[in-house]
Order: C-alpha cells, then structure tokens, then sequence
C-alpha cells in the first residue's frame, strides 16, 4: 500500500464531496518540516481560484468530508489553506509489519 496515494485519493473525495471538479488534484506530498505533519495536501489554492473562493474557506469544506479515522491522528489547516496530515503511529506501525511480511517488502 502506498500512503501518499491512499492519502491523495481521500483528500481528492472529500474536495469533490466539497464541491470541486471531479478532476481536482489534492497535491499531497511529504511534508518538508516535521510541524506541518507527516503529509500536506496542498491543492485547494488552485481549486479554490477555480471556484472563486479563498483557499482557507475550500480547505475547513474539504476537512468535513475528509476521513482520515485509523490513518491520521490530527488534520489541520494551516496558512492559506494547506491541509495538514499527521499519520497514527498505529497505522504507521500495521504498515510496516505488513511490508515487512511481504517477499518484496511493500514494494
């Protein structure tokens, strides 16, 4: 299992859920800075523009429809609209033990 692609594609259903075309790119990545999570979602600037709201006010929609139970232990907004990913180290932990199981290690 990939996380960045999980990740992605659950932030991409929970900004279609708040409105955003159903092409939308979530842009997750890897956090640069270890406070701004593990992760962040960095797309609703460029669908905000396109829906001609500010980034902050997409980001708290897509936060009501985002699911993250058993992924996350905390999501956050941060500056502009940025959406803040830190992963659970229980999920972290499963995640491991299962690459670490597999012939291929995950890959």
């Amino acid at each position: 299992m990939n996380i960045q692609a999980l990740l992605s594609e659950k932030v991409r259903q929970a900004m279609i859920a708040a409105g955003a075309p159903a092409d939308c790119e979530p842009q997750v990545r890897q956090s640069a800075k270890v406070q701004f999570g593990d992760y962040q979602a960095n797309g609703m600037m460029a669908v905000a523009k396109k829906l001609g709201m500010a980034p902050r006010q997409l980001a708290e929609q897509v936060l009501t429809h985002l699911d993250l139970n058993g992924i996350a232990s905390k999501v956050e907004i941060a500056g502009p609209g940025f959406i803040n990913i830190f992963l659970d180290p229980a999920f972290l932990a499963e995640h491991v033990q299962q690459a670490l199981a597999s012939d291929r290690l995950g890959v």
